[in-house]
């Protein structure tokens, strides 16, 4: 199959509605070989081909998620596709207390957007990685006991690697909690990332870094945790090396250059915890 996905440039836009941000990409899609005559053919090419999937970031900004879409043949076609793909701006989910601030079981969540720069010797869809991360994958929930090839495209020169991208989101939960706080009770946590769903984050994609503890009247604690929501699942790339420490490294490709033969993912924090239990005003925040 010849399919063709070419996206609107001018399409991209990124509005504000009622206090959240939403965005919006629209695609021509058409084959060469054969017509796309079939609405139902349209949504298998989802993921692929440069088309959006569910869920997938809106272009350098990894808090405009993919919702809805829409497609339609072109107005004097009877094989070219528009396709349109809203995206809404990522919802934390779940119920916060409803106090007010600086009373006992008050709750406010903040975030900040931010990539930062690391070494990658593949670069790989978002397709590509939630299917290695997903429950049923090699790398489930950014775990792995075997580390298998991660596939991808090969990106290095000669075993060295280049630069890829990591977006990051570093969210702050601040909560009020009356008592002297039990700091030793929250050392397990720091450098774990979630067990399960929080922060309407997958499981292993957030990683608490701890918390900063300031007492703001007569036995009432402010807490302010901060977290790092990591579309890597806080996973680094690593190519594997011969005994005296070189990539091993094969030729691919027309004309032939030279590769890393094996790239895996290595995890820095394989330990899951259940923030839930850090704090029972975090009871509404699945």
């Amino acid at each position: 199959m010849s399919v063709n996905v070419r996206e609107l440039l001018d399409s991209r836009a990124i509005a504000k509605k009622g206090g959240k941000l939403t965005a919006t990409r629209s695609f021509h899609v058409f084959n060469t070989a054969t017509p796309l005559t079939s609405p139902a053919t349209i949504a298998t090419l989802f993921g692929t081909n440069g088309m959006p999937i569910y869920g997938e970031e809106f272009p350098e900004s990894p808090n405009l998620l993919a919702r809805d879409y829409e497609y339609a043949l072109v107005s004097g076609h009877n094989d070219l596709w528009l396709v349109r793909w809203d995206y809404a701006e990522q919802e934390f989910g779940g119920t916060l207390p409803e106090k007010e601030p600086g009373q006992p079981g008050y709750v406010e969540i903040s975030a900040s957007i931010s990539a930062e720069r690391v070494n990658a010797w593949r670069s790989l869809s978002y397709s590509e990685l939630t299917a290695l991360t997903g429950s049923s994958g090699p790398y489930a929930n950014g775990n792995s006991a075997t580390k298998p090839d991660i596939g991808g495209d090969r990106i290095d020169v000669a075993g060295d690697p280049l630069q890829d991208v990591v977006r990051q989101v570093e969210i702050t939960i601040t909560e009020v909690r009356t008592g002297i706080p039990n700091l030793l009770f929250l050392l397990p946590y720091t450098w774990a990332r979630n067990s399960t769903r929080f922060l309407n984050a997958p499981v292993g994609q957030l990683l608490y870094v701890g918390a900063n503890i300031n007492r703001i009247d007569i036995n009432l604690f402010q807490f302010s945790h901060k977290f790092i929501l990591d579309r890597w699942w806080h996973m680094r790339q690593m190519a594997v090396t011969d005994r005296t420490g070189n990539v091993i490294t094969k030729p691919y490709g027309t004309p032939q250059i030279w590769r890393a033969e094996t790239v895996q993912y290595v995890q820095g924090f394989p330990t899951l915890r259940d923030f839930f239990q850090m704090s029972p005003n975090f009871r509404g925040n699945a």
